[in-house]
């Protein structure tokens, strides 16, 4: 992969630790120099994402008693009203296997634990440029291929093609109009075939009971 270069990309910082969350920002500005947009609480994320779409977040999993799986797993599900797509990477000092679990389940996708540095950076950064894995689909799960997408009852998971805006703009390649309208697509795929999934999962369990 040609040299990371950070410059055209819209960033979203979220940490109850300033000196943590401008460690982050430091650690990507070996890259170039992005727009930021730094916050402390998911009351700041959810402001942010609104009123600034960016096509990355990466936010500490603890935010002062509020849980960041909680809000990946509402980004996922389309009830932001935003891109349901934005990668997210959560960082934490105190990795358990329970959250990163959690964390995944949810949808999201890469952690890194701190301290951090701009080789743990970038390494995660062009992993989520390199992935062109579809997301997996099912009644309880919208978000990347991994083994959460298999644990749904009703085995029924399906793969949507989903627009990489970050992966474009730092390729040079992105298009507005393009983006929007493979936007409009993927998401209204997810949405179909989340509606699918639970129709399946409702003939399955009635079927049990049946039996």
């Amino acid at each position: 992969m040609a040299d990371l270069r950070l410059d055209d990309a819209d960033i979203l910082i979220i940490d109850p630790d300033r000196n943590a969350a401008n460690a982050v920002r430091y650690a990507l500005q070996a890259y170039g120099y992005p727009d930021y947009r730094i916050g402390k609480s998911e009351e700041d994320l959810l402001r942010e994402i609104k009123d600034w779409e960016p096509d990355l977040i990466i936010s500490e999993l603890g935010l002062r008693g509020k849980n960041l799986s909680k809000f990946v797993s509402r980004l996922r599900a389309h009830e932001l009203g935003v891109s349901p797509f934005i990668p997210v990477i959560g960082t934490t000092s105190e990795e358990t296997s329970e959250e990163i679990t959690e964390f995944n389940d949810a949808g999201g996708d890469e952690i890194v634990t701190k301290p951090l540095s701009a080789i743990i950076m970038k390494d995660c950064i062009e992993k989520l440029l390199g992935n062109t894995r579809p997301y997996l689909v099912t009644s309880t799960y919208v978000g990347p291929d991994r083994q959460a997408a298999f644990d749904d009852k009703s085995g029924y998971s399906i793969p949507v093609n989903i627009p990489n805006g970050l992966g474009l703009k730092l390729s040079g390649k992105f298009n507005q109009d393009t983006y929007k309208a493979a936007l409009s697509v993927a998401t209204s795929q997810v949405t179909r075939y989340k509606a699918e999934s639970l129709s399946k999962e409702i003939l399955v369990l009635s079927m049990s009971v049946v039996i």
